[in-house]
């Protein structure tokens, strides 16, 4: 990931950034007080639109994703602390 894009993800608030992988799987899991306001800035950053050009290429389709969904979301159904 571009140290650019590192820096600007921290910027909008989102912190503990990981990225898991198994086989053409990928999970990411990240820290936000305000997922949504922090997605929405990154979305309109310019070196994260760069990126998402650039890696989106490697990656196919998710079945069920939504029109206009930047990612496939899933919905907690566990959490311990």
């Amino acid at each position: 990931m571009w140290p650019e894009l590192l820096a600007r993800i921290k910027e909008v608030g989102i912190s503990k950034h990981s990225t898991f992988r198994r086989r053409q799987e990928l999970f990411l899991l990240m820290h936000a007080e305000d997922f949504d306001r922090a997605w929405d800035e990154l979305a309109e950053a310019p070196v994260n639109q760069r990126w998402q050009k650039e890696i989106g290429r490697l990656f196919e389709p998710v079945p069920d994703q939504q029109p206009g969904d930047c990612l496939a979301m899933m919905k907690e159904v566990f959490y311990l602390e």
